[in-house]
């Protein structure tokens, strides 16, 4: 594992571990209620959507929107109000990923955007949890979803990890000014159906130390080359 993906992994590691332990569940088995998530998106659709508002093929807004409709359902099922601050909304990992991204150092570009996220239950709603995966084949067209063609859910498999499963793209784009868009963690305190999500777990600071060294080491070679 490079040093970026491992940077990745602890803080990961990290905000789950305090998700449990905040509802009282400090050495908890997560595993057992934990489900790797796939949505993929209506490429027409959504390439039509973004020519019409101008917005570039490389945008990740409207797949994390589906994705934020989608999580308000998971969420409304396992607490029927106040999603946004109840104890047992789930926790969700999500991350963009695009074609190409299992394979080598690849630029994002967008090519085939679709999301991954990792989704960690709370223990008292095990049931509810379960029942919504089952049903998330179903959950394509409707109201919010309009624009996902495909909704998966699978168990949580231990030996693949929430980093390797969400933060593909992340980490092999890691030093592309892209990169800040490529990540989303849920609950959010904006989960209203018209309210944008709002950033509320910053990067630790040893990795936006090195993205922005990075970044200004990729900006300084683009001036030059122009120049």
């Amino acid at each position: 594992m490079n040093s970026i993906n491992s940077q990745y992994a602890h803080w990961f590691s990290t905000i789950v571990s305090r998700y449990y332990q905040s509802r009282g569940f400090p050495t908890f088995d997560y595993a057992l209620h934990s489900y790797f998530v796939t949505m993929m998106c209506d490429r027409r659709a959504i390439s039509q959507r973004k020519s019409i508002g101008g917005i570039l093929a490389s945008d990740t807004s409207h797949e994390f929107d589906a994705f934020h409709s989608l999580y308000r359902r998971m969420a409304k099922v396992c607490s029927s109000d106040h999603v946004d601050r109840s104890p047992f909304s789930p926790l969700a990992i999500v991350g963009a990923d695009q074609e190409g991204s299992r394979s080598g150092q690849v630029e994002w570009s967008g090519t085939n955007l679709h999301i991954h996220a990792m989704v960690f239950g709370h223990p008292d709603c095990r049931d509810q949890l379960l029942e919504f995966a089952a049903s998330a084949s179903t959950l394509p067209g409707q109201v919010g979803l309009e624009m996902a063609s495909k909704i998966e859910f699978r168990p949580f498999d231990p030996a693949i990890g929430v980093t390797d499963y969400v933060a593909k793209a992340l980490s092999k784009s890691f030093y592309s000014p892209h990169s800040s868009q490529l990540l989303r963690i849920y609950p959010n305190p904006n989960l209203g159906p018209k309210l944008k999500y709002k950033t509320i777990h910053p990067l630790p600071q040893k990795l936006e130390r090195i993205q922005i060294l990075a970044q200004r080491e990729v900006m300084e070679t683009d001036f030059q080359s122009a120049t």
